[in-house]
């Protein structure tokens, strides 16, 4: 699926043991102002299913037909008030494509 819109959080408030997920795969929602959308570029149609208690969210994609899996690859920058990860995603042939830049304040 191709992310169409994504905000990566603004700051990176976490120590590098207390993250609860890797940096630069964040996504901040606010109704009405930001918001993570994908597009379907798949040949068939896809659902989301997501399960949520009180320490744990988690995400399942169903799919009629095997998804392709992609590696990803982050490339972090540390500046002095703020860091960036640029993602690449890495197809079967080992072929890099630019995702995103995210950027955080420190």
């Amino acid at each position: 699926m191709e992310i169409i819109e994504r905000h990566n959080h603004t700051i990176d408030l976490y120590k590098e043991d207390e993250r609860y997920t890797q940096i630069g795969t964040d996504a901040t929602v606010v109704f009405g102002y930001k918001d993570i959308r994908f597009r379907n570029s798949a040949k068939s149609p896809i659902s989301f299913s997501f399960d949520v208690n009180e320490s744990e969210f988690s995400a399942t994609i169903l799919a009629e037909q095997q998804l392709p899996k992609y590696k990803l690859r982050f490339v972090r920058e540390e500046f002095q008030d703020y860091r960036t990860v640029k993602t690449y995603r890495i197809n079967s042939n080992n072929e890099e494509s630019y995702i995103n830049l995210s950027r955080y304040k420190l």
